[in-house]
């Protein structure tokens, strides 16, 4: 894990020369990966960052200094709600193969959705925040909801807990996960009109984690069911 830290820190501190910004959190599948040392071992050059505050200023500030860096941004403060109200500008910047997804949001913290896509590291300092217990999560195979399952819309719940199943071969009816998948069922049946236009997503996310998936009969026979 040591290693997995140095090499962190390393992409880290140069994804804020790159930005020009000093605090930012550092989420997603890349730090989560290289921690857990159980999960797919092919390199990435796709880093999340979450960055407090919405201001338009700010969000001018990162697209000038990505720019000037050499970066090409292919798409700009897209903007979504999570956890039913909160407001998110999401901003891709590439430079060759090198992708910063940037996340503009009032609490940078909350990032994940569940347990094992919860840590995430602070910088600057890398202190790493593991409060939910991604990593054991991942050993164990168990999923289980950080924010509750009505603080979210259904189907957004729904395409990340199937994407993190096939990613981490997680089995979706197993007696552990079951609550959280009856509850996701149970509110998309409660709430049949998509506001969010989620449906869309989730539809994509169901051929994206079957492509993911290790075993695709078992995970097929799984998504049925």
């Amino acid at each position: 894990m040591d290693d997995a830290k140095e090499k962190i820190y390393r992409i880290v501190t140069g994804i804020s020369r790159d930005i020009k910004l000093d605090k930012f959190i550092f989420f997603g599948g890349y730090p989560i990966d290289s921690l857990s040392g159980l999960c797919e071992k092919q390199e990435t050059n796709d880093f999340d960052i979450a960055i407090r505050g919405t201001g338009i200023e700010q969000m001018n500030r990162y697209e000038a200094a990505v720019t000037e860096n050499g970066y090409k941004i292919t798409a700009a403060r897209r903007p979504y709600i999570i956890h039913r109200t909160d407001q998110v500008f999401t901003t891709f910047a590439q430079k060759g193969k090198v992708i910063i997804d940037a996340n503009f949001m009032e609490d940078s913290t909350k990032v994940g959705l569940f347990n094992i896509d919860s840590l995430y590291f602070v910088f600057p300092g890398l202190a790493l925040v593991d409060q939910y217990g991604c990593l054991e999560g991942i050993r164990s195979k168990t999923i289980t909801s950080i924010r509750g399952l009505n603080n979210e819309s259904p189907y957004f719940l729904a395409a990340r807990f199937i994407y993190l199943s096939a990613k981490y071969t997680i089995s979706m009816l197993d007696p552990r996960n079951r609550d959280v998948v009856d509850g996701i069922v149970r509110n998309m049946n409660n709430e049949p009109v998509d506001l969010r236009g989620e449906f869309n997503s989730f539809l994509s996310s169901i051929f994206k984690s079957i492509l993911k998936s290790r075993e695709k009969l078992g995970y097929l026979s799984e998504l049925v069911e």
